[in-house]
């Protein structure tokens, strides 16, 4: 841990300092022959001058409980590459921390609490570049919401990126309008994965019928934190999906590993919707808790469809062969051990191999990629953000 420590503070202060780095990347489709222009962190807002550039994040956005860190914005679709995200909440991890700052969330008066929800939820990242945007490379840690789709937005696609510790919904769109991609995503320790359920405001009328998600070649692990919203048990949903009907089509659901457990939260969506499915193939659902849990997990999860999770889960294996794949974790078999396990149903690979994989492919300077040290580093960024800015 202490070489991982190590290389994550260089690289930080590096970013922060503004010296260049290198991209650490393969070529990347969105900013394939154009012109990359520095991007640094604080920057509120973004959006592309021309058709031939595309914005480097430089540096780590700390993001308050009142707004978004970045909104893509402009006419011309964003491409944005790079760049790190702590939000909020710390430390990162099951930190005894109330959801928010009322009764309705278990809170009595004692004890630390965040009034982020009454503010809106905040994201690290918010496109609502009207003709759409690319994100790619950026790393995101602590925020309520990771990448949160405006009502202005066009299409959006968010791919290798790695979304970790979002207590509320890593990728969303509550807007019901936008055509959504996501693509080698590591989405370890979040609440909620993929949120589409529309937010009271919206006018039913105004929801694009024929939108379209396509989820795939992702790792995701869901948790449940110390509190959570409403202190209700178990962590949220793969998906977050309106219980009215407005749900988008799921173009393709492929090659994505879901860790889930050890206890799922009553009413969650952990299926994708058969009466919403085109491309279903090469998906392995991980269970890390009992037979129990796992029971009482199929039991429950209605949506539109009117089914639970196990019955959409037996239609699935029967109308789209080679769909999902679930695997249990052994009854005497420890938490670290089943992640450990090598599988065939992962190409005889383990869970943490695959996460070391998705590092090495999209990170390869920093095995644990921008982890929750980052937020004891936060006076750092801000005295080298604002030495930065006297000369």
């Amino acid at each position: 841990m202490k070489s991982c420590t190590r290389s994550l503070v260089l690289e930080v202060v590096a970013l922060s300092l503004g010296l260049a780095v290198a991209d650490q990347a393969r070529a990347v489709s969105c900013t394939t022959g154009k012109t990359a222009v520095q991007v640094y962190s604080g920057t509120a807002t973004w959006s592309p001058a021309n058709a031939t550039q595309y914005g480097k994040g430089n540096g780590i956005w700390t993001g308050g409980a009142s707004g978004d860190s970045l909104k893509l914005q402009g006419s011309i679709e964003a491409c944005w590459f790079w760049g790190g995200f702590s939000g909020i909440f710390t430390p990162s991890v099951d930190a005894d921390t109330y959801y928010a700052c009322t009764a309705t969330h278990g809170y009595s008066g004692s004890g630390p609490c965040y009034a982020f929800h009454p503010a809106g939820s905040p994201s690290a990242i918010a496109p609502q570049n009207s003709a759409g945007s690319v994100i790619e490379k950026v790393q995101i840690v602590d925020q309520a919401d990771g990448v949160s789709i405006l009502e202005a937005s066009g299409p959006v696609t968010v791919r290798s990126s790695r979304i970790v510790f979002t207590h509320d919904d890593a990728v969303e769109d509550d807007w019901c309008t936008h055509d959504v991609t996501v693509d080698d995503l590591l989405l370890d320790k979040v609440f909620m994965a993929f949120a589409w359920d529309k937010r009271g405001a919206v006018d039913p009328d105004d929801c694009v019928v024929d939108r379209e998600w396509s989820i795939t070649n992702s790792l995701v692990r869901l948790h449940r934190f110390a509190h959570a919203y409403e202190e209700k048990p178990g962590h949220g949903g793969v998906f977050k999906d309106d219980g009215d009907g407005h749900n988008p089509e799921i173009a393709d659901f492929s090659n994505n590993v879901i860790l889930l457990g050890p206890v799922a939260g009553q009413g969650q969506v952990q299926f994708p919707l058969t009466t919403r499915l085109g491309t279903c193939s090469g998906n392995v659902y991980l269970w890390n808790g009992t037979q129990a849990a796992y029971d009482d997990m199929l039991d429950t999860g209605e949506s539109e469809d009117f089914e639970t999770n196990g019955e959409r889960l037996a239609e699935l294996q029967a109308s789209w062969p080679g769909c999902i794949t679930v695997v249990l974790r052994g009854p005497s078999e420890t938490e670290a051990q089943f992640l450990n396990r090598t599988m065939t149903e992962l190409g005889g690979k383990s869970w943490n191999q695959l996460v070391a994989a998705f590092y090495s492919r999209n990170f390869p300077s920093s095995s644990c990629g921008i982890g929750f040290e980052l937020v004891a580093l936060a006076p750092l960024l801000r005295a080298l953000a604002a030495r930065r800015r006297r000369t």
